[in-house]
């Protein structure tokens, strides 16, 4: 901060000579406090560089028109993590205009900065409900990866498995399930060459698309060919999570519940009571070293767990556990978020599934009555 403030009294007397040094600063201390999650710092440095930027490019655009971009970037990001996304698509936009320009004249040295770009467009357009534009977006930051991999499979490929795994996110808001799994076998298929190397990030990549690819072929219902995978996934995250338990126990724990639906879709429901357990045990327990990081994951899990009770036939124990998932989506839907919502309605409707079953049917039908609140409809691009 000192050198900083240097720059800035420099800055005034040599503008010449120091605005660089000064713009350079404060796009350092602004990444470092995005690092930190300092968000609301982070905008107020971020929007003093890029003041000093505009300025510089004002004088000398062809040197100083990549650092504005740059900074544009940072700013789109921050507003993101503050939850303004229409200024941070303004910023966003402004930067992909810049960044197509620079690609277009030197693509060696600006091809990965357009996809960066592309990529951080696709999120904000998702965040604004925009999820045709923004599997738009994110179409082409693909292409861009795909060409940069010819010739630098090492640092693009794990590039293009994230923008995959971002295509995969827009498919599914689509209703576009058959696509979405193909966009997962190309991850799987990336990630089995990247395993090769054996290194902790490559084989956690692996189990995590193995499980991807597994829970897509269930939602399918394919869970035959799910089983598989999602044994593999298991496999290599206990493996792993022996060494580095606090970094992949919630890898473990999301395959255990892959696993357990599996299994009691194919009728293995001792197998599947088992694999769920495990996986409830593993995320109560995150979710309470880490202050309630996890209580969707373990909403979800608690909620697959009591229908594999049901279907096992051990009706009080999954109305307690399907209980238990319902007062966590309604503690998580007092933040408005729509799929919380019909999360519980999901849940209401297994509930009373589980009274019917066991033959409770006054509570049968409070439970329909209340499963019959209008679902939220996912938001849909204005033309």
């Amino acid at each position: 901060m000192e050198a900083l403030v240097i720059r800035q009294r420099l800055a005034k007397v040599q503008p010449t000579t120091m605005l660089p040094d000064l713009a350079q600063s404060l796009t350092q201390l602004s990444a470092n406090l995005i690092h930190l999650g300092r968000y609301d710092d982070a905008i107020e440095v971020t929007n003093e560089a890029l003041a000093v930027r505009r300025r510089l490019v004002r004088a000398r655009e062809d040197a100083f028109l990549p650092g504005l971009a740059y900074s544009l970037v940072q700013q789109s990001l921050c507003l993101v993590r503050l939850e303004r996304p229409e200024e941070a698509l303004l910023a966003d936009n402004e930067a992909l205009t810049i960044y197509r320009e620079l690609a277009g004249s030197r693509p060696g040295a600006y091809l990965p900065s357009l996809g960066q770009c592309l990529c951080q467009l696709s999120s904000i357009l998702g965040c604004l409900g925009k999820h045709e534009k923004a599997k738009e977006a994110i179409d082409e930051a693909i292409g861009v990866y795909r060409e940069l991999a010819k010739t630098r499979a090492d640092t693009m490929l794990p590039k293009l498995v994230r923008s995959l795994k971002h295509r995969t996110t827009c498919l599914l808001e689509l209703g576009h399930y058959e696509d979405a799994l193909n966009a997962d076998e190309e991850i799987l298929g990336i990630c089995r060459k990247l395993s090769s190397s054996q290194s902790i990030l490559s084989l956690y990549q692996l189990a995590d698309s193995s499980n991807s690819v597994a829970w897509r072929l269930h939602q399918l219902n394919r869970d035959d060919e799910g089983m598989s995978l999602a044994e593999d996934a298991v496999s290599i995250f206990r493996n792993l999570s022996h060494d580095y338990p606090e970094m992949l126990e919630h890898g473990l724990c999301c395959a255990l519940d892959t696993l357990s639906v599996c299994l009691s879709r194919v009728g293995r429901h001792q197998e599947a009571l088992k694999a769920g357990e495990e996986g409830i045990q593993i995320c109560r327990s995150l979710n309470e070293k880490l202050a309630g990081m996890y209580e969707l994951e373990l909403a979800d899990s608690l909620l697959n767990f009591s229908q594999i009770l049901y279907s096992a036939g051990q009706y009080a124990s999954a109305e307690v556990t399907v209980e238990d998932a319902l007062s966590r989506y309604l503690h998580l839907s007092e933040n408005k978020n729509p799929k919380y919502k019909n999360k519980m309605q999901e849940a209401l409707q297994h509930l009373a599934e589980v009274h019917v079953a066991a033959e409770r049917q006054d509570k049968a039908s409070r439970a329909s009555a209340q499963s019959l609140i209008p679902r939220v409809a996912p938001e849909t691009d204005s033309v």
